[in-house]
C-alpha cells in the first residue's frame, strides 16, 4: 500500500517556537483535507438535494461544537477526551465523504503520548476551516 501523506517539518505551536515537529500534508504537497468524494455523496444521498444540504449542514454545526469541545481538552490536557472527540468527529467525516480529514482524526484516535495527541489535534484545528468552506461551497 503506496503511503498516503508525506512529512513536513514546520513549527506549529506558537508557544513553543523553538520545538520543531511533523505535520503531515497529503501527497503532493497540497493541503487537499477539504476534498470531499463527491461520488460518495451521489451514491449516498441519490441525488437528494434537500438531504444533502441538511446532512452538510448538520455536519457544519457540529463540527463548530466539536473544535470548541476539542480545544477545550487541549486546555484541560485530557487526553482521552480529545481521542473520543476524534472519534466522533472521524464518523461524521465519513459520512459525508471527507475522507482525508477523516485520516486526520484517526490519527488523534490512535496518538499514544500527549505530544502525539496535541499535535494531531492542531491539525484538525488547522485543517478545520478549509473543510467547512468546501462544505458550504457545496451546499450553497
Amino acid at each position: 500500500m503506496a503511503p498516503r501523506e508525506e512529512t513536513l517539518s514546520s513549527t506549529i505551536f506558537a508557544n513553543r517556537p523553538s520545538e520543531t515537529t511533523q505535520i503531515f500534508l497529503p501527497r503532493g504537497g497540497a493541503v487537499s483535507v477539504a476534498m470531499i468524494d463527491e461520488q460518495y455523496l451521489e451514491d449516498a444521498f441519490g441525488g437528494d438535494v434537500d438531504f444533502l444540504q441538511e446532512v452538510i449542514g448538520i455536519y457544519i454545526t457540529s463540527s463548530e461544537s466539536l473544535i470548541a469541545d476539542l480545544k477545550d481538552a487541549l486546555t484541560s490536557q485530557d487526553a482521552d477526551r480529545a481521542r473520543g472527540i476524534a472519534h466522533t468527529f472521524k464518523g461524521s467525516s465519513r459520512s459525508i465523504g471527507a475522507n482525508e480529514f477523516a485520516f486526520y482524526c484517526e490519527d488523534l484516535e490512535k496518538a499514544k503520548s500527549w505530544p502525539e495527541v496535541e499535535l494531531a489535534s492542531q491539525r484538525i484545528i488547522l485543517a478545520l476551516p478549509e473543510l467547512l468552506a468546501a462544505c458550504r461551497d457545496l451546499i450553497s
